[in-house]
């Protein structure tokens, strides 16, 4: 057929040909024997690494056969091996014997090569630019007749007698890609309908008269038409898929014989190039040989340097290059030879491969002793690999997906997904949205061959390209079907508090895929030929599109699921805080609690940005990667190692900053108890200057070591984000000054082409670098805070607190029977209290009293429930209590108490006359007011005051114990006696116990009971009797 698939395989191997003519490179002239060894290795290598399961070489030097050999097998899966007689597509070195009978036909004065084509073929037009246009003979024979190359697509599969006349209709009324004559553009159909004209004017059919008049006469007794060769010398075709060759029988195309068709062995091609070379005479005419080679100069030579002759390629270097390759779907071939230097060599496979041209190429560069051409990058094995990556990741993905519907049909099932409110809404939306997708990812498939093939059509793709392109595209369908039955069903039936990460992966990859398409599709038209591709901007949009709304739907789920996660994480803090013994949590920082409450929750919720960024950079990295991969190896390679060093210097940075970042972490939980001091004690340090100018400076300190560790930290990254900037750089060099040298078999358009792509992925290679260190304080954060969670979860206070049967109300005794608590301070001294043998009972005041440090608030926390003890047992109506059941009989007011805004866990609507009953009573009602949400209407008032309100709040309460911690410490005078004369009294008339510590001694004589503390210890328990 013709010797490229597509446009940049041509282009890639014209300018493969034009480094080869330029090379300058001279090694010492070798022996025969060595240089059949070095022909020998170089083949064997070139089948390894090309997967070229059969080949046969010749090579010619100084007019004779230096080198003959056959390589590999026939049939991979037979193992039969090749030989020198087996039977091999010439592919497009088959139009070397076309034009030999057009030479001949001109010869003989029935062909000029100014006809024109409808002087032959009265049907046959061809318009440029609507305006029909006349084709000569010449036009056809030297690929200048207009022809596009990707009119090798309109060739029809046919094995029919009149495929031929059935190509070249086909072909008729076509639109050229330029005016005939103007400029050279290989075209396979050209030879096609040179083959028809033969037809036409020789009343034969092109098979006949070229095999009798042409490869007969030439001597060749192992040359046959394809239609007409032997079937058990045929070698079996082979293309590669999944990594490896497989044997493929292409359809027939027989309309496309004369230029791509003929069959021939070995030895043949032997004799074939002594004919060329002029070594060996045959019956064919010799002027007709040479005359085959004289080439085209009247257009611009290829972008190798070469002009067409008649089949072949002419190079103007040394004393003279004449070349030509040949691909088909499965076998491939190549001729070279220097007539002058009576030196050339031709190579046969049974694949299509571009590296065909590295053997026959190499074996003649050997032999001038001059370097081998390094092995190309080919085009069906980077699509393989690519289609076979591709799979693995859709593969993978539809396992993922299958397995998530599982779990969600079995949540559906179990009840843990509830059917939405609006389930039509949700499944006409999914079915859309489903349609749309079909939609474009048909059109996205329509355009493909446009955008990648050069417009060739799918049934031509279908030929010529592994298979594992179709496989992929099957998977990418079946993942784009569950990925909407997996969110329709998701929507259809959501869970609360739903955290699946499956769809932001998913949602992950396409963002990413459409942020690399973006620069794919730019790359692709800067370096287009077309000013405009209509085709590369619908994917250019389409690429947009992807990002945006992959972009859209993850940072829309991650804000939900990362504020959710917030969320709970704070809750379950607060949760945990208020389940925590009050023991335990006097021992806890208050720092720790604002630093972890306010600033680790708000630092974990920033993770839904730099989830985005690193994810989104991420895929478009890989992908990026295998575009890399598919244009060179070695940058892709050298690409990795740069950023694999990138990443590791960021990971050392890291673990260094991790450790600076720690201690920043405890200077905040500091730095928050400064502003805890400074708001609690700001009257205190606003009255004494010396003593507020030396706290500010211990804030001043705090703050100072907090940024020094903060910058300390920042500046571990500063040299390694330079050295990555440096490293990009010299990569960026290297490719443009160096691949060049090292690897020039590598086209310039690609190293630009590399260059670009690679600048690209310096914003997401940074985007994922600078998610490091961001990343690095966010799990400091979330340590911290679980530690905080785990050290308040070893003693959990229950919900719901069991009073054995014990109802409120029901309260008669309250004792404690040998109570003792200990504790250390922070200095280790240990402290005690007790033993306590305590009695109160309903409708008694109790007066608690005793020096300071005698233990009396720590007994008021003991018997309130704030304390465990550590031995004895308290009773209530004889029947032991713990400290949480205790809790539940108590409305205390200590001497630190705290006075909230808003009245909590009070039916305060009901007991609104209450409220005012008690706010008259305490003389604030004129102070303060309870509205309708129970909210005060202030609570800056005096502290005397403020304690009031806290009064009206306990007997609001209505627990049978009421214990006052110098409640009257603050108040006047006046109240101070109204207090002690007529509210405590009142109490007690109500049935309520009264216990107040208190050193109103004036008052004892009120007092059902006077405990005397000293020590921790009651030393006297005095029982008052009041006739």
């Amino acid at each position: 057929m013709k010797e490229v698939v597509k446009q940049a395989r041509f282009v890639m191997l014209m300018c493969l040909i034009l480094v080869l003519q330029m090379s300058t490179t001279v090694y010492a002239e070798m022996g025969s024997g060595e240089a059949a060894a070095a022909i020998e290795q170089l083949v064997n290598k070139t089948m390894e690494s090309e997967k070229i399961p059969g080949a046969a070489i010749v090579v010619v030097k100084e007019g004779k056969t230096i080198y003959k050999q056959s390589f590999g097998v026939t049939d991979i899966q037979k193992q039969t091996p090749v030989t020198a007689d087996t039977l091999f597509e010439i592919n497009s070195n088959t139009k070397a014997f076309t034009a030999l009978a057009i030479q001949q036909l001109i010869e003989q004065k029935r062909l000029s090569l100014d006809d024109s084509v409808q002087s032959i073929i009265p049907w046959f037009s061809a318009t440029y630019k609507g305006q029909q246009e006349t084709i000569l003979i010449k036009h056809l024979l030297y690929h200048t007749s207009g022809f596009p190359f990707e009119s090798i697509g309109f060739i029809p599969i046919s094995s029919s007698e009149r495929a031929l006349e059935e190509n070249v209709r086909a072909l008729n009324n076509r639109e050229l890609a330029r005016k005939p004559g103007t400029e050279f553009e290989y075209a396979t159909v050209n030879y096609d309908i040179l083959g028809y004209i033969v037809e036409k004017v020789t009343g034969q059919s092109y098979e006949q008269y070229v095999q009798q008049q042409v490869i007969t006469q030439l001597g060749l007794t192992n040359t046959f038409m394809k239609a007409q060769a032997p079937s058990e010398q045929m070698a079996r075709g082979h293309k590669i898929g999944f990594f490896s060759p497989r044997v493929y029988d292409a359809p027939d195309y027989r309309g496309n014989t004369p230029a791509a068709y003929v069959v021939s062995s070995l030895n043949d091609m032997e004799r074939w190039l002594h004919i060329q070379l002029g070594l060996e005479a045959s019956g064919f005419p010799a002027e007709l040989i040479h005359a085959s080679h004289l080439p085209d100069r009247s257009v611009a030579p290829a972008a190798n340097g070469s002009s067409y002759a008649s089949g072949w390629m002419i190079f103007q270097n040394g004393g003279g290059q004449i070349a030509h390759g040949g691909n088909n779907p499965t076998f491939s071939s190549y001729m070279v030879f220097r007539p002058e230097e009576k030196l050339g060599a031709i190579v046969l496979t049974n694949i299509d491969s571009m590296n065909v041209s590295v053997m026959a190429e190499g074996a003649v560069k050997l032999l001038q002793g001059k370097e081998v051409p390094e092995v190309v990058d080919d085009t069906n094995l980077q699509t393989d690999r690519l289609a076979s990556i591709t799979l693995v990741i859709l593969s993978v993905l539809v396992a993922v997906l299958t397995v998530a519907i599982g779990q969600a049909i079995v949540q559906i099932l179990r009840g843990d997904r509830k059917l939405a409110l609006n389930p039509g809404r949700i499944c006409l939306t999914s079915l859309f949205a489903f349609v749309i997708t079909c939609g474009v990812l048909s059109a996205a498939v329509y355009f493909l061959p446009d955008v990648f093939f050069f417009g060739l059509p799918w049934q031509f793709i279908e030929v010529w390209l592994p298979i594992t392109i179709f496989y992929a595209m099957y998977v990418l369908l079946a993942s784009v079907t569950l990925f909407t039955v997996y969110l329709t069903m998701i929507r259809l039936f959501p869970k609360s508090k739903e955290t699946s990460l499956t769809p932001i992966v998913i949602q992950g990859l396409v963002s990413g895929f459409g942020n690399a398409m973006i620069i794919f599709m730019i790359n692709i038209a800067l370096t287009s030929i077309n000013t405009f591709h209509v085709s590369v901007f619908l994917y250019f949009l389409l690429g947009i599109s992807l990002y945006i709304v992959g972009e859209k739907m993850i940072r829309s789920r991650l804000i939900v699921i990362t504020n959710q996660v917030v969320y709970e994480k704070r809750m379950e803090l607060v949760h945990r805080i208020f389940r925590t013994p009050y023991q335990k949590y006097e021992r806890i920082d208050n720092g720790q609690i604002y630093a972890s409450l306010n600033n680790d929750t708000e630092t974990i919720s920033t993770i839904s940005n730099i989830v985005v960024i690193a994810l989104t950079s991420t895929v478009t990295l890989v992908f990026c990667f295998i575009y890399l991969a598919a244009m060179s190896l070695y940058g892709f390679l050298f690409c990795l190692a740069v950023i694999i060093i990138a990443a590791g210097l960021y990971t050392l940075a890291g673990r260094s900053a991790n450790k600076v970042w720690e201690e920043t972490r405890d200077i905040q939980n500091v730095f928050f108890s400064y502003i805890n001091d400074m708001i609690g004690g700001f009257k205190e340090l606003y009255l004494t200057r010396a003593q507020s100018r030396e706290f500010e400076e211990h804030m001043d300190r705090s703050c100072y070591e907090y940024r020094h560790k903060r910058s300390a930290g920042q500046f571990k990254f500063v040299n390694v984000y330079l050295v990555g900037e440096l490293l990009f750089v010299v990569v960026i060099g290297t490719v443009t000054f160096l691949f060049p040298i090292f690897f020039p078999q590598i086209p310039k358009h690609m190293l630009v082409s590399y260059v670009f792509v690679f600048l690209y992925m310096t914003g997401p290679v940074h985007g994922i670098l600078n998610a490091v260190p961001e990343l690095i304080r966010i799990k400091i954060s979330w340590e911290r805070l679980n530690a905080l969670l785990d050290s308040l979860s070893s003693e959990k206070r229950r919900d719901d607190v069991d009073i054995a049967g014990l109802a409120v109300q029901d309260f008669e005794t309250f004792t404690s029977d040998q109570v003792q608590f200990r504790y250390k301070n922070k200095e280790g001294e240990e402290f005690s209290v007790g033993p306590l043998d305590f009695s109160c009972r309903k409708g008694e005041i109790v007066f608690i009293v005793g020096g300071n440090g005698s233990g009396k608030s720590t007994f008021a926390k003991l018997i309130t429930g704030l304390y465990e003890q550590d031995d004895g047992e308290f009773f209530i109506n004889g029947q032991k209590v713990n400290a949480d059941q205790r809790c539940e009989f108590f409305s205390v007011i200590f001497s630190d108490f705290y006075l909230f805004e808003k009245m909590y866990g009070v039916d305060y609507q009901a007991k609104q006359d209450e409220i005012r009953k008690h706010l008259e009573v305490l003389r604030i009602a004129d102070k303060v007011e309870v509205d309708q949400t129970g909210m005060f209407s202030t609570t800056k008032l005096s502290t005397g005051q403020r304690k009031r309100l806290a009064l009206m709040l306990s007997q609001i309460k209505d627990r049978p114990i009421l214990l006052f911690d110098e409640w009257a410490a603050d108040q006047d005078p006046e109240y101070r006696h109204f207090f002690y004369e007529s509210l405590l009294p009142e109490m007690k008339k109500q049935g309520k116990c009264v216990i107040a510590i208190t050193h109103d001694d004036r008052y004892f004589d009120l007092a059902d009971q006077v405990v005397k503390m000293e020590s921790g210890r009651i030393i006297t328990q005095q029982t008052l009797s009041h006739a």
